[in-house]
């Protein structure tokens, strides 16, 4: 009985451990690695933190297990962009028009960012939550209305919605008029998941401008422009939350004398709108 009970005791503390290696090891290291990609392609990443923070509501929302791969898949959503240029997802993120050649490189990102995630171990989920974000429902042939029982394809269905939403507000959406929009198209997404959207908050915080010295850039500031070099090389874009390594960036940038000394940056007054979706009646899909 003894020898059970020390059995026991070790084995959890197994679980536990592997528990600690995935939820905080593992993921401190993915920010160490978004934060580097998000010096080589500012742009993608401009968005992520916001798509991660509809990414965790929904998966909350739905009481799916194990948040912490869809929040990691939500991090690294962008990753294959680093090989998509900064003016093909300046159209992108605009809602304009693409080339055949433009649109093909923009839907051949999210395998890329497979192909880049497959070399680490554990995240086997977390890169097919990340291959599936351009694919909707009607592609996948669910048998039934209910919601994927494969953490991958779920990942993927939440990711694509969150991406959505969030590109329709960053295009000067409401929050109601972001979910009707997706409600309205045929676009193959999970009642499940757009009823989620129902109760999303926006957290639209009150911002003032104003013009700084890039050395007096800190994580409370957002950018409200590019800043490029004179041969119009994007080193920050327009949007993006400033960090400690785009500080560092800059600066070195200013002391090379490649870009100006200040930037127009955006503060928070400490005044905070939230916004939700819940005024939009219920829809059958």
């Amino acid at each position: 009985m003894e020898w059970a009970l020390v059995d026991g005791i070790k084995q959890y503390r197994l679980v536990m451990a592997e528990r600690d290696l995935l939820e905080n090891t593992l993921k401190g290291s993915v920010q160490v690695l978004t934060s580097i990609l998000e010096l080589v392609n500012p742009l993608a990443f401009s968005r992520t933190s916001r798509i991660q923070n509809y990414v965790s509501q929904i998966c909350k929302r739905l009481n799916v297990q194990d948040i912490w791969q869809y929040e990691l898949a939500a991090m690294l959503s962008q990753i294959g962009c680093v090989a998509v240029p900064s003016d093909t997802l300046l159209k992108v993120y605009a809602g304009g028009d693409l080339s055949v050649e433009e649109l093909q490189m923009f839907r051949d990102h999210p395998q890329l960012g497979r192909q880049l995630l497959s070399n680490i171990p554990r995240l086997e989920k977390v890169s097919e939550m990340v291959s599936g974000q351009l694919t909707g429902i009607q592609e996948t042939a669910h048998d039934s209305d209910a919601l994927p029982s494969d953490p991958g394809l779920l990942g993927a269905e939440i990711l694509r919605a969150a991406m959505d939403f969030d590109s329709l507000i960053s295009r000067g959406k409401s929050a109601t008029q972001a979910l009707g929009k997706m409600k309205s198209g045929n676009n193959g997404y999970h009642p499940d998941i757009l009823q989620t959207l129902r109760e999303i908050r926006v957290a639209q915080v009150e911002m003032q401008s104003k013009v700084v010295k890039i050395r007096d850039l800190n994580d409370s500031m957002i950018l409200a422009e590019n800043i490029q070099t004179q041969n119009g090389a994007l080193l920050a874009a327009k949007d993006q939350q400033v960090s400690v390594s785009v500080r560092k960036l800059l600066i070195n940038y200013v002391e090379q004398k490649a870009i100006p000394e200040t930037v127009s940056v955006l503060i928070p007054s400490g005044k905070i709108k939230e916004t939700e979706t819940t005024p939009v009646q219920p829809a059958s899909v």
